[in-house]
Parts: structure tokens; sequence; C-alpha cells
């Protein structure tokens, strides 16, 4: 028979290393498995080549957009809004856009001889503050020329901003204490003779039987014997800008340029032999051309316009 206290001792060691392996954590083995990282999406995001092409649609819209714009008010605009925009500064106040202006080729010359001198007196328009003035605006037939006086003091030749190359007369204007002088050439349009020169502050050339002339300190005018008004200039204060009114007429070899009353500078003419010397707009300035032959009728009825400043 078995020694039972041997047995019970085995058992006894047996179930102490059982208890003793229960204790210790079994550790399994690791599972690995591969997880493919995708990155962050964002569902409002838009791809950056898609957003180029939305902005390069809506540019071209744009562009045609515009051009249909400018197609639609080259036909459809008036002649009054198409003049508005081509000789009127935006702003506040509407005023003609400085003019360019053409300096006279020789230096203005005050001096003359005073000994045995009989011709009229010539003064120049008196204009306040002259000198001090930034701008001053020319009206000459039907249109407006804005001057700046710093050119005024050098010289100029009024006609070239508006005679578009009708005539080769030369109206100079200088500004010299505060007054306004004139330099141009009157001729008879019926004889095409010379029967006067003016030369700033004196005459250089005065056919009295030829020509009346009439001034005073703020305008003067000449005539020919036959009442056309030839030259006349005069200055007016009003507010707020004052402006010089200048009407007459001027011959050369080929032409006949007016400078007449007309009032309504948007009524275009349609009398033979007359051309727009601003062909984009509606008002009409007279350029008479001699190879028409009835150009001396033609100037006479255009000067008729033209008003005494007395």
């Amino acid at each position: 028979m078995p020694n039972k206290k041997g047995y019970n001792k085995k058992k006894r060691n047996h179930l102490a290393k059982a208890h003793k392996s229960s204790d210790i954590p079994q550790t399994a083995k690791p599972v690995t498995q591969s997880i493919k990282e995708e990155p962050p999406t964002n569902k409002s995001a838009v791809p950056f080549h898609k957003t180029w092409k939305v902005i390069g649609r809506i540019a071209i819209i744009a562009t045609i957009a515009a051009v249909g714009i400018q197609i639609y008010e080259s036909y459809f605009k008036s002649d009054r809004k198409k003049f508005e925009e081509e000789n009127i500064i935006p702003g506040e106040i509407k005023s003609p856009k400085v003019s360019q202006s053409q300096f006279l080729k020789e230096p203005p010359n005050f001096y003359y001889d005073l000994k045995n001198y009989k011709l009229p007196p010539v003064k120049g328009i008196y204009i306040k503050n002259l000198s001090k003035t930034f701008l001053l605006s020319f009206q000459m037939g039907g249109t407006t020329v804005i001057c700046p006086t710093i050119d005024l003091l050098q010289g100029i030749n009024i006609l070239y901003s508006i005679s578009n190359g009708c005539t080769n007369a030369v109206l100079g204007l200088v500004a010299k204490d505060d007054r306004l002088y004139v330099s141009a050439k009157f001729i008879d349009f019926q004889t095409e003779d010379e029967i006067g020169e003016m030369a700033f502050n004196h005459w250089k050339l005065y056919k009295h039987t030829f020509l009346d002339y009439r001034y005073a300190d703020d305008r003067f005018e000449v005539k020919d014997k036959r009442g056309n008004i030839v030259f006349s200039i005069k200055f007016t204060e009003s507010k707020p800008y004052p402006f010089v009114t200048i009407t007459g007429y001027f011959v050369d070899p080929n032409s006949v340029f007016i400078l007449n009353d007309q009032k309504n500078p948007f009524t275009a003419k349609t009398v033979d032999s007359l051309h727009r010397i601003k062909k984009d707009t509606s008002w009409v300035v007279p350029c008479i051309s001699k190879i028409n032959p009835y150009w001396k009728r033609n100037a006479e009825i255009e000067m008729m316009k033209i008003k005494s400043v007395f």
C-alpha cells in the first residue's frame, strides 16, 4: 500500500506548481495588420485646377460683355453724349478739356516807335487777375477751348486747336500785365487784300478806308466796309469761370475759315463746300473751300451769323 503521506506531498507540490503557472499572464502572439493611411478629406474644398477654370470662364464672359456694351454705345449713343465724353472732363463741374497749344514761332514784340504814330491805340483786353489765373476759356465758333495761362504768357496760335488744317492763318494771343493781346492779319474776303495787321499792342498796317475799328477796355472789333465783322474779341466776367469770345473770318489762298455765333453746336448743316472740322461730332465750324465757284456766297451766309460785340 502506498505511502499516503508521500502521495499527499506529491499532490500538494503539483497543485502549487499549477497555481504558480496560472498567475503568470499568457502573452499572445501579436497579430499584425496593414492599414492604409488616407489623407483627411474636406468635401467643401475645390480642386486647384477647377478653380482656375471657373475664373477663366468668368473673365471671358466679362470681356464679351464689355465689348458688347462698347459696340452698343457706339451705334446708339447720342451725338450730344459723344461730344460731352470727348470734350468734357468728368467731375462736379463740366469743363472742356485743356487744348494742346501751338506756340508762336517768334517771341512777341511789344516795341514800336511812338514818334508820329497816329494810328488808333491798341491796349489789349483787360482781364482782372489774368496773371494769377490758371486756365482761361475761349468760346469760338460753337466750341470751347481751355488754355493754360502759362502758355498765353509765351504766346500761342489759338486757331491751331480747332482749325484741323482748314487754314494757315495765325491768330496769336499773348497775356501780359493782366491784358490779353492779339496778333493777326485782317484780309477782305471779297478782294482778298490785306486791310490791316495788328501786332499785340500796336497796328503794323491800318487801311482806314477799308476797315472800321471800335474798341473798349474789355473788347474790340474790326469790320470791313461792307459791314462784315472781320474779327472781334470780348471778355465776359462770369461765375464760376470767366471766358473770352472770339469771332471773325480768316482768309488764306485755299479757304475761308469762319468763327460765327453758332448757338447750337450740335446741329449739323448740309451746305455745299462745308465740311465738319470734327467728323466724330455733330457741330460744324464752317471751312469754305475756294474750289467751289460759289465760295464767296457761302462765306457771306456764314458771316451774317457773326454779331457785333458793341
